[in-house]
């Protein structure tokens, strides 16, 4: 088993200060493995997308995430592309936390993508209707349990073969895992 951990600087201020400091803080594991925050690579905040990739390699990074909101970008092509298709090409998974992006770009980041894997996070049960669809058509697309509370929710789920696209997920801090 192995977990993947961002850091909040990423999230709330510097995604290339907060890249940094959790790869500092899980050096040497071998159960964690540190998510990095994505920008547009125009920005020049962070390295182009095939050293990116290089860097995320070299660090033993499991995952990116994208925080377009709070730091003012598109996951759309004309922004993030080439670094999503660089992360395609290494099938690095995309962790999207719900918010973040709505089904409309979801749909899209999963059909011009299709061997990237997107997880979607903090989704609840009220989502299921816009999930299931999406699901049932880009075998790429997963989510985590960190907020999933439905009633019978895994069996559901196991009923129509889609457990494999659930991940253990408790977006710990932010949620309690109990």
């Amino acid at each position: 088993s192995a977990a993947l951990v961002t850091h909040s600087l990423s999230r709330d201020y510097d995604p290339a200060a907060g890249n940094q400091e959790i790869s500092r803080l899980v050096a040497g594991s071998r159960v964690l493995h540190g998510c990095w925050a994505i920008l547009p690579p125009s920005s020049r905040e962070i390295p182009e997308p095939d050293a990116f990739l290089r860097a995320m390699l070299a660090k033993d990074v499991g995952a990116a995430i994208a925080y377009p909101h709070p730091h003012n970008f598109s996951l759309s092509g004309w922004s993030v592309g080439p670094l999503l298709s660089a992360l395609e090409n290494y099938r690095i998974p995309l962790v999207v936390p719900f918010g973040q992006a709505d089904w409309e770009e979801i749909e899209r980041l999963c059909g011009e993508h299709t061997s990237l894997p997107v997880i979607v996070t903090g989704l609840n049960y009220r989502q299921l209707r816009f999930l299931l669809p999406l699901w049932e058509k880009y075998h790429n697309l997963f989510v985590d349990l960190s907020w999933f509370s439905i009633h019978d929710g895994l069996a559901y789920l196991a009923e129509r073969g889609l457990l494999r696209q659930v991940l253990l997920g408790t977006n710990y801090p932010l949620y309690e895992p109990g």
